[in-house]
């Protein structure tokens, strides 16, 4: 059995097909141009804030080059605690 927390319900949805259309229109709209240094190409998508996380608007997300990302990441850390409160009981989901 496993846990569902914040975490693990994150890692679920960037293996989604949701999220792969989300991420596929942000680069696609950026013409898989980072949106940092306007030169490497885009690989990966950063989420700008974890308010909508699951349900992001366009502005929501930002096509990024691995470099600026980590760039972006280094600067200001993902922070777990900046998810929406999650629709299940605190202590988890068994299943």
């Amino acid at each position: 059995m496993s846990t569902l927390t914040h975490q693990t319900a994150y890692e679920w949805y960037l293996g989604s097909e949701f999220w792969a259309q989300k991420r596929h229109a942000a680069l696609e709209r950026a013409n898989y141009t980072c949106e940092i240094c306007r030169k490497a190409p885009a690989t990966e998508v950063h989420h700008k804030t974890y308010v909508r996380v699951f349900n992001e608007l366009a502005s929501d997300l930002m096509a990024v080059c691995s470099p600026c990302h980590r760039e972006i990441h280094h600067h200001k850390p993902a922070a777990n605690d900046n998810l929406p409160p999650f629709p299940i009981a605190d202590e988890g989901w068994e299943g």
